[in-house]
This record gives C-alpha cells, structure tokens and sequence, in this order.
C-alpha cells in the first residue's frame, strides 16, 4: 500500500545516504572507524525492509565492510591530536628577543607567487654557521612572531596532509619545522627538545595507509532505489 511503499523508500534514502556518507568520510578523512560505522548503519537499515530483494545490496554491503576491516588503520584522529597540542605549545613557546637591530646578509625578496613558507622565511634573519656549536642569530619581536607563525603552519600543513592522506607532504612539513627549530633556538632549550623529540616520535610512526576502494554497496541500494521506484 501506499503507506507502505513510502517507509520502504525513506528507508531505501536512509540507507543510500548512510553509505554515500561512508565513503565520503573514507575519502576526505581517511577515518576507517567512521566508514564502518556508517556501512553497518546502511545495512542494518536495508535489514528493516524485511524483503529478499535487499540480500544483494545487503551482500555488497559486507564485501565494502571486509575490505574496510582489512585495510591497515592508522590512527590518523589521535595524530591530529597531537600535532593539535603541539600547536598549543608553539603559541605559548618562548622566543628570545633582541630589542637590537642586527645587520643580516643580503636575501633576495619573495617572487610575487611565493607560498607562505617562503614568505615566512623571508621575515627571519640568515643564520651562518661557522661551527657546530654557533648559536641562532637573535631575533627581533617581528621576526619571532613570523617564526611562531611559520611553526604553527607547519603543524597545520602536517594535519591537513594527515587528512588528505598525503603521508610524504606530512613529512616533509614537520623536517621543515625540525629545520626551524634548528635555525632559530638554541638546541639546549627545554622548548626545542621537546618539540624536537615529539616531532622525531611523529615521524618514526608510519601513516602509510592505502585506503580500501568500497561502492559496491552503494551502487546496489541506488539500483534498488530505481528498481522499487518503477
């Protein structure tokens, strides 16, 4: 009947929204949890229409399920997290100001399309090394705050390429916070050991992460969707 034939098609909705959703959130988020929780969602939903036309759908559902729980899981969230508190400390991190202007070499200015990291960069003064043990070159109170700014990015590019999924953008963004810390604080800082030890914990984790393909349960309720329709 019609009252029927209308709670069959909100289920039919909910189902093909909830694995539409699930593989969103495996692509732009990478988040294998998430993406089994919603294909379980989307089957247990096809279940209450109680009809042996599902079973297919229901079928391709699992075989989604199974190449998700194969999948390696990287706990990207928890990585998140923690670049998140080390942003914390970069915000609250100690720099040594100079009120002294200090003569540095020659830099060529940033091309007009130069990206934040090279702008950045242009802001905080050379440092020559002459030995191993040369301290950083002091720096005023704009240039500190360009070097907690280009930090706080790093950490930012990190979580985005973590997101995304790009494991060798993500390393690349914390060896060029590594390279900062280096340049510009002195390495027997409480602050730049820390850093620096939680940034080498970060890259010894692997987040290599191949990411199952599913949509095979998706296609099958939206043939469902067609098929009931007629």
């Amino acid at each position: 009947n019609l009252q029927r034939g209308g709670q069959r098609n909100w289920l039919l909705n909910e189902a093909e929204a909830l694995a539409n959703l699930a593989q969103q959130r495996l692509l732009l988020t990478a988040d294998l949890a998430a993406a089994e929780r919603l294909l379980l969602a989307s089957d247990q939903t096809l279940a209450r229409l109680h009809d042996s036309r599902v079973l297919p759908a229901r079928k391709a559902l699992a075989q989604d399920l199974d190449a998700v729980r194969a999948a390696q899981q990287v706990d990207v969230q928890a990585l998140v997290l923690q670049l998140g508190a080390l942003q914390q400390r970069v915000a609250s991190l100690v720099i040594p100001v100079t009120a002294q202007q200090r003569s540095v070499a020659e830099k060529a200015p940033p091309a007009d399309d130069a990206g934040w990291w090279q702008t950045l960069l242009y802001n905080l003064p050379v440092t020559v090394r002459r030995e191993q043990a040369a301290l950083p070159l002091p720096l005023d109170a704009s240039q500190a705050s360009s070097l907690r700014l280009y930090l706080d990015n790093c950490l930012q590019q990190a979580q985005l390429s973590l997101l995304q999924g790009k494991p060798e953008s993500y390393r690349q963004a914390l060896g060029a916070m590594q390279s900062a810390l280096s340049a510009w604080l002195a390495s027997d800082s409480a602050d730049s050991k820390h850093l620096q030890a939680s940034i080498d914990g970060l890259l010894q984790q692997d987040v290599e992460q191949a990411l199952p393909e599913i949509g095979g349960g998706l296609a099958a309720i939206r043939g469902l969707q067609v098929e009931f329709a007629q």
